[in-house]
C-alpha cells in the first residue's frame, strides 16, 4: 500500500502524508529543541493559572497554544479554511481584547524571489529542511542565517522535530523518526497543512505540514488550517522565574553585593559576583523587580519580563559630598556577637524631607518608603563590636558608615548622585 502521495502544481512536485498517517504520537519532549528556553508563557485572560500563547524569544513573535483555534473557538465547523478565509480569521481575531493577530510568515530564501524547485535539506524555499543541531541552524535561513519560515523554524529549531525527508539524501527519501514528535507546549492535534500568510501568486499560496516537515505551496481555494500568530510580545508572563549571573564593577572584577528579588535577597560574596535566585513569584503585571546593592556603587535596579542569567555591570559613585558627620567607633571585641537595634530617619541632604531607601546592616535589612524616612533593626554586632550602616536609594549616593552599639541612633542624610564627581 502506498503510504504517501506525489501532487503536481504548476511544475512543483512535493509529497503531502496519506490520511490518517502518523508515524509517532505527539507530545512535550524535554531536551529536544529550543522551546524549553526559547518560549516564555504569557497569559491573555488575567487568570495565571491558565497560559493561552508563548512569546518566541528568536522570532519575536507570539504563538497561541491552540493551534486549531479557529475550530475550537467555535470559529469554523473543523478549523479547515481556504487562504482568503484563514487570514481574515487571523486578522479579526480578538483573544480577550488582544487583536493585531495573523498567520505565520514566509520569505524567500534569497530575499528577493521564491525558489519553488523541490529539496529536502532547505537550500530551496519548497520542500523539506534540517534539524537543528546547535539551536541556531535548521528550518530555512537566509545567507545571514535568519530563519525565513516561522513555521519552519518552529518544526525544526524551537521543536526540534525531523522532517520526512532525508535531508542529505538529493531524493525524498523517508528517515527514520520523522514527524511531530515534540509539540512543546502546543496543542497541536491536526497533523496536516496550515496556511502561511504569504501568496505566491494570484493562484497558490505557501503553507506547512506540521507532521511531515514539508513548506509547499498550493491552490489558495484548498482548506487547510490556521495558526494564530502575533508580532512582539503580548500578554502578561506567567510562571516562576530564576535570576542568575554575576555581578561586575566596570573593570570586569567580581564584586560582592546584595541582591534582592521578590521579597528574597542573597549576597554575592562567595564566590565574590555569584548570584542564584530562582523560583521568584512575579509582580501582578508578570514581572520581577531585581535590585543590587554593593558599597561604593550606586545602586541597580532593573524590572525584567523573564528569567535571565547574565553579568550585571555596577557603575561607582565617584566622589561624593557628604551630609554626614564623622564618626570614629572604639572596637569592642566583648560585644561581638551581641544584639541591639538600631534606628533612625533617611533624609535628603540638611533637610527633613524623608527618602525611600534600602537599610542594611550587618545582613537585616529594610526599606524606608513608607513616607517618613524611619527605620528600626535588630541586628548583630560584628567581631569589633561594630556595625556598617549602609542606605542606598535610586537616584542618590550610597552612604557607608561604621557604628558601634553606643551610637544607636542615626539620622542619615542622602546626596544626590548629580552631586558626585565621576571615578
Amino acid at each position: 500500500m502506498n503510504t504517501s502521495r506525489l501532487i503536481v502544481l504548476m511544475g512543483t512536485i512535493f509529497c503531502l502524508l496519506a490520511p490518517g498517517m502518523s508515524p509517532v504520537s505527539a507530545a512535550a519532549v524535554s531536551g529536544q529543541g529550543t522551546w524549553e528556553t526559547t518560549l516564555r508563557a504569557r497569559d491573555l485572560d488575567s487568570n495565571p493559572l491558565s497560559i493561552e500563547a508563548y512569546y518566541d524569544t528568536t522570532l519575536d513573535i507570539t504563538w497561541v497554544v491552540d493551534a486549531n483555534l479557529a475550530f475550537t473557538s467555535g470559529y469554523d465547523a473543523d478549523g479547515r479554511m481556504a487562504w482568503t478565509d484563514a487570514n481574515d480569521w487571523a486578522s479579526n481575531l480578538s483573544i480577550n481584547g488582544v487583536t493585531g493577530w495573523r498567520l505565520p510568515t514566509v520569505s524567500p530564501l534569497n530575499g528577493a524571489s521564491f525558489d519553488v524547485n523541490r529539496s529536502t535539506d532547505g537550500s530551496t524555499d519548497n520542500g523539506t529542511a534540517t534539524t537543528t543541531t546547535v539551536g541556531t541552524d535548521g528550518g530555512w535561513r537566509d545567507a545571514s542565517n535568519n530563519p525565513v519560515s516561522e513555521m519552519g523554524h518552529m518544526f525544526y529549531v524551537t521543536l526540534g522535530n525531523l522532517g520526512r525527508c532525508d535531508p542529505t539524501l538529493p531524493w525524498c527519501t523517508i528517515q527514520p523518526g520523522w514527524g511531530l514528535v515534540n509539540t512543546g507546549p502546543f496543542t497541536i492535534t491536526q497533523l496536516s497543512n496550515y496556511w502561511s500568510d504569504t501568496q505566491w501568486d494570484g493562484s497558490s499560496s505557501w503553507d506547512f505540514n506540521i507532521n511531515s516537515g514539508s513548506q509547499n505551496l498550493n491552490s489558495s481555494v484548498q482548506n487547510f488550517h490556521a495558526w494564530a500568530v502575533h508580532d512582539g510580545d503580548v500578554g502578561i508572563p506567567v510562571g516562576l522565574v530564576d535570576l542568575t549571573g554575576t555581578i561586575k564593577a566596570g573593570n570586569g572584577t567580581d564584586i560582592c553585593a546584595m541582591v534582592l528579588a521578590s521579597g528574597r535577597y542573597m549576597f554575592s560574596c562567595s564566590p565574590a559576583g555569584v548570584f542564584s535566585l530562582t523560583g521568584l513569584a512575579r509582580e501582578q503585571n508578570g514581572t520581577v523587580k531585581r535590585q543590587i546593592y554593593a558599597d561604593g556603587f550606586f545602586p541597580r535596579v532593573d524590572v525584567l519580563p523573564d528569567s535571565i542569567d547574565e553579568a550585571v555591570v555596577m557603575t561607582r559613585s565617584g566622589t561624593c559630598p557628604s551630609y554626614n558627620a564623622p564618626y570614629d567607633p572604639a572596637v569592642v571585641p566583648g560585644s561581638a556577637g551581641k544584639r541591639i537595634n538600631i534606628s533612625g530617619k533617611v533624609l535628603l541632604q540638611n533637610s527633613q524631607t524623608p527618602i525611600c531607601a534600602m537599610v542594611l546592616a550587618n545582613g537585616q535589612y529594610m526599606f524606608t518608603c513608607d513616607g517618613t524616612g524611619n527605620y528600626a533593626l535588630s541586628i548583630p554586632l560584628d567581631t569589633n563590636g561594630q556595625f556598617k550602616l549602609q542606605v542606598y536609594a535610586d537616584g542618590f549616593a550610597p552612604n557607608t558608615q561604621t557604628f558601634n552599639e553606643f551610637q544607636a541612633m542615626n539620622d542619615v542624610r542622602m546626596a544626590r548622585a548629580v552631586e558626585c564627581a565621576a571615578p
